[in-house]
């Protein structure tokens, strides 16, 4: 569990890199907050189950491969913990 501390060194980054970044679907993937990434393992598979239009979703065989800058940014943070 992330510390209200940590949450809201995580929640300014995460305006850094989203006002970097040009999402076509908003933002989509963090309408639920930030908690589900808490319990998620985020890496390389595409953590969202319609990820149709994304620009940031590849194919890669069997899995979609998630090349997104805020949601690696997420994943490397949660991954501190």
């Amino acid at each position: 569990m992330v510390n209200d501390a940590k949450k809201e060194e995580i929640l300014k980054g995460l305006e850094e890199i989203k006002a970097q970044t040009n999402c076509p679907q908003d933002f989509m993937c963090l309408k639920f907050g930030l908690e589900i990434y808490e319990q998620l393992e985020i890496g390389d598979t595409c953590a969202q189950d319609s990820h149709e239009g994304c620009t940031f979703a590849k194919e890669e065989g069997s899995k979609i491969i998630c090349t997104c800058p805020v949601m690696k940014y997420l994943g490397e943070k949660f991954k501190e913990e």
